[in-house]
């Protein structure tokens, strides 16, 4: 039996491990990609499902467009404030002090 055959057969949880075929199509993977999405593109994969729900589910639209006002919000919050900026050399500091601590493993990626 297949792994498709097994989950529409009903056997436990299957279908709600993170790689498999059914997990792609929850509201859950769904949001984890979203904000995946942010920081970096996703997967040819990853991006056809998340379209593919998209598509589907109205909850999660919404979501997507709360999440991208929430983000637009923000950054027109922190842009607005340029007398606010950090000084360069403190964001310096700050980016070699994460990379070491990132190097050294002290701090999970």
């Amino acid at each position: 039996m297949t792994e498709i055959d097994s989950n529409f057969a009903g056997k436990g949880e299957q279908h709600s491990e993170p790689h498999s075929f059914f997990y792609r199509f929850t509201c859950k993977y769904y949001t984890e990609k979203a904000i995946e999405r942010e920081d970096s593109p996703l997967s040819v994969t990853d991006s056809l499902f998340f379209g593919l729900h998209h598509v589907i589910c109205t909850f999660c639209r919404r979501f997507a467009r709360q999440q991208k006002a929430i983000r637009k919000g923000i950054e027109s919050i922190f842009l607005d404030q340029e007398s606010d900026k950090l000084p360069e050399s403190a964001r310096n500091q700050i980016r070699a002090s994460l990379d070491s601590k990132l190097t050294n493993g002290s701090v999970e990626k």
